[in-house]
């Protein structure tokens, strides 16, 4: 019994040891094909990466497509794949990507983010703010999630939550530039221009490049009457700023000079723009405003004369030409134009009124009357109006 036993309990451990060896090849093996998925995926997720930031969708894409083919549950594939659906304006199949992601992985905040950013195309912003606290709440440290949160209040009409919000958070990402500009602008909506100024330079210290925060600053300290500084920052970005900026930067420029009572240089803008822009009116109408305020008749009139060439249905031109040669006391001259201001905009009691002073000065009793009831017709209560209707009328 001994000789037969004791063969039989080796070949039994033999048998056992062997069946041992053979798991631990199996789990090896294993072990090492997901080391491979997973190193493949992550390479291939990079390499889609790559190509959709430069553009490519197409071969990102096809990348995205061929990764999933091996690993169909990976979070990270499917919010790729849902980011370029989104790119591509596919809204349903992006959502689902970022739907299944999450299924995968509740608790990667980029894919609700991306999911709120759907909600948002769709007009759905109540689930896109829900979405995009649920993407902050994973993720608190994220300023971009926090933005994305007051930005939606915004949209529904909720400024004040959204400052409150914003403002909550301030201390936390105080050497933030981009809660600093954003708080800046909801104190501008809600009036508080001074407060506005204070962030947008706080904005602009910790990003003394960024010629938008610069911008942004010079408009705050222009709404909060600081021209000094104004034209300060909007000469800086006269001399800095992208070319195709320069117009409007002048423009604010010139509203700056006006207003700090820099006229003349005001004017020297004024002239700038309507060599570079020779087409656009709005220069001419500005130095026709500047040479009318300063009693220079002969520019206000050029200056009416380009308008009406360059935009005739505009009725400031007819306007400005009409007060000069009422100015000069040719009213016969200047009827006919206040008219023409007065046809052009047809809800503008003032050009009405306008029309019949240089009327009944010329002589024209009736026609005077008239143009003082068309004033009336359009702005009832207008005092004006009444008083010099009655006093034509007792004439």
């Amino acid at each position: 019994m001994k000789r037969l036993l004791v063969p039989a309990l080796l070949w039994a451990c033999l048998a056992l040891m062997l069946a041992g060896c053979v798991n631990r090849h199996k789990v090896a093996v294993n072990t090492a094909k997901t080391r491979w998925l997973t190193m493949r995926t992550a390479q291939m997720l990079a390499l889609a990466y790559q190509q959709f930031e430069m553009g490519d969708l197409d071969q990102s894409e096809v990348t995205v497509g061929e990764a999933l083919a091996q690993d169909g549950a990976s979070p990270s594939l499917l919010i790729m794949a849902g980011r370029i659906a989104l790119e591509r304006g596919r809204l349903e199949r992006s959502y689902h990507y970022f739907k299944q992601a999450q299924e995968g992985d509740p608790n990667i905040a980029v894919a609700h983010y991306y999911q709120a950013v759907v909600f948002e195309r769709w007009s759905q912003h109540e689930a896109a703010l829900a979405a995009y606290r649920r993407a902050y709440a994973l993720e608190p440290d994220n300023v971009a999630y926090l933005l994305a949160i007051g930005e939606t209040l915004v949209a529904l009409d909720r400024v004040d939550k959204a400052l409150q919000t914003l403002q909550a958070k301030l201390i936390y990402f105080e050497q933030n530039a981009g809660i600093q500009e954003a708080v800046g602008r909801l104190l501008l909506v809600t009036g508080d221009r001074h407060g506005a100024v204070d962030h947008f330079k706080q904005a602009s210290l910790l990003k003394p490049d960024d010629l938008q925060i610069a911008e942004e600053l010079a408009l705050a300290y222009l709404k909060a009457g600081q021209y000094d500084e104004a034209i300060r920052v909007l000469t800086r970005l006269r001399q800095e700023g992208d070319p195709q900026r320069r117009h409007y930067i002048d423009m604010a420029l010139v509203n700056a000079y006006q207003r700090a009572g820099r006229v003349a240089d005001a004017r020297t803008i004024c002239r700038d723009l309507t060599r570079s822009a020779p087409d656009d009116p709005t220069p001419w109408i500005r130095m026709a405003e500047l040479a009318w305020a300063e009693g220079d008749l002969g520019t206000t009139l050029a200056s009416a004369g380009k308008i009406r060439r360059l935009a005739p249905e505009n009725h400031v031109g007819y306007l400005f030409a009409g007060m000069v040669w009422h100015q000069r006391g040719d009213t016969s001259r200047a009827a006919p134009l206040f008219e023409q201001a007065s046809q052009l905009d047809i809800d503008n009691a003032e050009l009405a009124i306008l029309q019949g002073i240089s009327l009944e000065a010329s002589g024209l009793k009736q026609a005077a009357a008239d143009a003082y009831r068309e004033a009336l017709r359009r702005q009832p209560n207008d005092e004006r109006a009444s008083r010099l209707l009655v006093r034509v009328e007792a004439k």
